[in-house]
């Protein structure tokens, strides 16, 4: 019998022996085991994601919005571009070309400047991305 969850959100727990079926029989051979990483110095960065917890992408006026999906991947947006990282950091190749796709806006002739100002990751996996696009006044 399991007496309590872990309370720590941060732990990390594995159960050995679970599978299987007991009828009227007290188990004996489940375990739970529960560890707690340690904690790194306070707002310090994880040197194991990207180039030592930073990663650079060239995303022109900076990133303007983030999502992260259900599988550790980060979507980002800036400018008229949207990047997908790997959860280590690494840029995802497998998305858009090379791990960029490009906003376009068909209905704005000559846009000077897009603005992504959100991005969610839908349930089904899709990638909705909401902003502005700038052209002359």
């Amino acid at each position: 019998m399991v007496a309590t969850q872990p309370s720590n959100p941060l732990q990390v727990c594995t159960v050995s022996g679970g599978a299987g079926t007991v009828a009227a029989t007290n188990g004996t051979n489940i375990a739970v085991n529960c560890t707690t990483p340690a904690p790194g110095p306070s707002g310090s960065l994880d040197p194991a994601f990207g180039d030592q917890g930073r990663v650079f992408a060239d995303l022109p006026g900076g990133a303007t919005a983030m999502a992260l999906q259900p599988d550790g991947k980060i979507v980002v947006a800036g400018g008229s571009k949207v990047l997908r990282f790997n959860a280590d950091g690494d840029v995802d190749q497998g998305f858009g070309s090379g791990g960029v796709a490009s906003l376009t806006f068909p209905d704005v002739p000559a846009a000077i400047s897009n603005l992504p100002q959100g991005i969610v990751v839908q349930s089904d996996g899709a990638i909705v991305v909401a902003g502005f696009a700038q052209s002359g006044s």
